[in-house]
C-alpha cells in the first residue's frame, strides 16, 4: 500500500510538473546576452521630493506630522492616560492630546536613543530609565530654564502610555513614502527579527537569525543616490497559533508589488529571497507586469528545477559552474549557480527583468540573475545593521504597557530617526561614512535640541493657557 502510494504521489508531481515543459529554452551567458529596462542616471536611485538643505526636525516632522502624533494618542484613547497620583486617580491633560507634551518627550526619547547607556542589570539599577530622563530633562532645562517643564514624574508616565502601535504602521509607511517621488531601479523586501523574549503570542524562534529569539518586522528599502538605504515600508508579523490571525507571505508581496504601482511600475524591481517567492506570488507579479528578481528554494519550484536538470545536463556541478534557462512569453530567466565556497553552496534564481540583447562588453562574464541579486538584495540587512546600537536601550513592558507594544514602538522609532538622519545627510551632502561623516550620537543631540526648540516656540504660543499636568 506505501509503495502504491509513492507511485500515485510521485505521478501526480509528474503531472504537475509537467505545464513547464517546452516553455523554457536554455542559454549561455558566453553567447547570450541580458539586459534590464534602461533608464535615466537619476532614475536610477530613490527621488526625494524634500527641499535640499532640509533640517532634522523638518525631515521628522514630515514623517511625524502633528495629525500623525495625535492619532496615536486617539488609538488608545483618554483612558489609557490614567493613573494614581496620591492615592487618587489622575487623567495626563485631563484626557486631551498636548503637542508640547509630546514634543518634549520625542526630544527626551531621542536623546536616550542617540547616548545609548545600556542600563545594568535590574536588581543594579532598578530606575535606569528613570534616571536617564532626570538627567535628559535636566540638560534640557540648561538651554532654557524660563520655559515651563513637564515633571519628571510625567515624562516617565507618557514614556509607558504613549506608543506608535503596530496598527499605525500602514500610515507611517505612508509618510516614509511621501518624501519620494521616484523608488529607483532597487526595492528591497526583508525583514527583521529584533529580540525579544517577553511574554507574547507573536514572538518567534528562528536560530537562524542573528537575534535568534524576538518579533518579526516585514521591511522595504530603496537606495538613496548616496547609496545608503531608506524604509518605506515597515509591518509587524502576526501569526498566532490556533487563532485565526496569520500573515501569508502572497499578502506580503501583494503589500510590496502595490507600492511598487502607485509609483511607477515601468522603473522598478522588487528584490526578495526564497522565503517570499512561491508560485502564487510569481504569478500576482506577472499578472500584474511588476519587474521581480529573487532566489528561490527547489521545493517551490520543482518543475523549474527538472528544466535546469533536462535542459542543461552537463552545467552546474562544480564550484563556479551556472546553468540558466529562459522562458519567452513570461521573460522569465532562471538560474543555478554553484558558490566559490567550501561548502559549494546551489543558489537559485529566478527574475523577469531581463530581456535578450546583444553581445556587449561590458556584460562578459557575468552570471546575469545571481550576480544582479547578489549586488541588490542585502540592502535591507545593511539598513538593519545601522538600526543595531541605535534604539531605545530599555525594556519595553511595564503597567499598562504589554512588552509587545513597547517593542513595536521601539522599532518604529529607530526607523523614524534612522531614516531622519540619512535623509539629512544625502540632503545636506554629508558622506555617510568617513571623513567628514557625523556620528548617529551627534544627529540626536542636535535633533533633541531642534525638538526642544520647537517645545519653546509652543509654550510661548500658550503662555495665556493653564498647563494641566493631573
Amino acid at each position: 500500500m506505501r509503495k502504491k502510494a509513492r507511485n500515485e504521489k510521485k505521478q501526480t508531481e509528474k503531472a504537475q510538473k509537467s505545464k513547464e515543459q517546452g516553455l523554457w529554452e536554455a542559454t549561455d551567458f558566453k553567447t547570450d546576452h541580458y539586459n534590464w529596462m534602461e533608464m535615466f542616471r537619476e532614475e536610477e536611485f530613490a527621488q526625494v521630493n524634500l527641499d535640499k538643505n532640509s533640517s532634522r526636525i523638518q525631515i521628522l516632522r514630515h514623517f511625524l506630522t502633528d495629525e500623525f502624533l495625535k492619532d496615536v494618542f486617539d488609538f488608545y484613547g483618554p483612558e489609557r492616560f490614567t493613573y494614581i497620583d496620591h492615592d487618587s486617580l489622575s487623567t495626563i491633560n485631563h484626557g486631551s492630546f498636548s503637542l508640547p507634551l509630546t514634543i518634549l518627550y520625542l526630544s527626551v526619547y531621542v536623546l536616550i536613543s542617540a547616548h545609548h547607556v545600556v542600563p545594568q542589570r535590574v536588581r543594579e539599577n532598578k530606575h535606569a530609565l528613570r534616571d536617564q530622563i532626570k538627567n535628559n530633562l535636566d540638560y534640557l532645562k540648561e538651554i532654557n530654564s524660563e520655559v515651563y517643564m513637564y515633571s519628571y514624574y510625567l515624562i516617565e508616565k507618557y514614556f509607558s502610555m504613549y506608543n506608535i502601535p503596530h496598527e499605525m504602521f500602514q500610515k507611517l509607511s505612508l509618510n516614509f513614502q511621501s518624501a519620494l517621488s521616484g523608488l529607483g531601479r532597487t526595492v528591497c523586501g526583508d525583514e527583521k527579527l529584533l529580540h525579544f523574549t517577553g511574554d507574547s503570542k507573536v514572538v518567534l524562534n528562528i536560530v537562524t537569525k542573528p537575534d535568534s529569539i524576538g518579533i518579526w518586522y516585514y521591511e522595504v528599502v530603496v537606495i538613496l543616490p548616496n547609496g545608503t538605504p531608506f524604509l518605506i515600508y515597515l509591518r509587524m508579523r502576526i501569526s498566532i497559533p490556533n487563532e485565526d490571525m496569520a500573515v501569508k507571505v502572497i499578502d506580503i508581496i501583494k503589500d510590496w508589488g502595490g507600492i511598487v504601482l502607485r509609483f511607477d511600475k515601468w522603473k522598478s524591481i522588487l528584490v526578495f529571497d526564497s522565503y517570499y517567492m512561491v508560485e502564487a506570488g510569481r504569478q500576482w507579479l506577472n499578472e500584474n507586469e511588476l519587474y521581480y528578481l529573487a532566489s528561490f528554494k527547489q521545493m517551490n519550484f520543482r518543475d523549474i528545477v527538472d528544466q535546469l536538470k533536462s535542459l542543461c545536463p552537463h552545467g552546474a556541478s562544480k564550484a563556479g559552474q551556472y546553468a540558466a534557462i529562459y522562458r519567452n512569453d513570461s521573460t522569465e530567466l532562471a538560474v543555478k549557480y554553484v558558490e566559490n565556497s567550501k561548502e559549494c553552496y546551489c543558489r537559485f534564481n529566478l527574475s523577469n527583468c531581463f530581456r535578450p540583447v546583444p553581445v556587449r562588453r561590458p556584460y562578459m562574464n557575468v552570471i546575469f540573475g545571481y550576480d544582479h541579486y547578489k549586488e541588490m538584495f542585502p540592502h535591507c540587512d545593511k539598513f538593519n545593521k545601522n538600526l543595531h546600537g541605535r534604539m531605545h536601550p530599555h525594556r519595553t513592558g511595564s503597567g499598562k504597557q504589554p512588552g509587545e507594544e513597547g517593542h513595536a514602538n521601539t522599532m518604529a522609532m529607530g526607523s523614524i530617526f534612522m531614516n531622519t538622519f540619512t535623509l539629512y545627510e544625502y540632503l545636506n551632502n554629508i558622506p555617510s561614512t568617513g571623513r567628514g561623516s557625523m556620528h548617529f550620537e551627534d544627529h540626536g543631540v542636535a535633533l533633541a535640541q531642534e525638538l526642544f526648540q520647537l517645545y519653546v516656540e509652543l509654550q510661548e504660543e500658550q503662555k495665556h493657557f493653564v498647563v494641566i499636568e493631573f
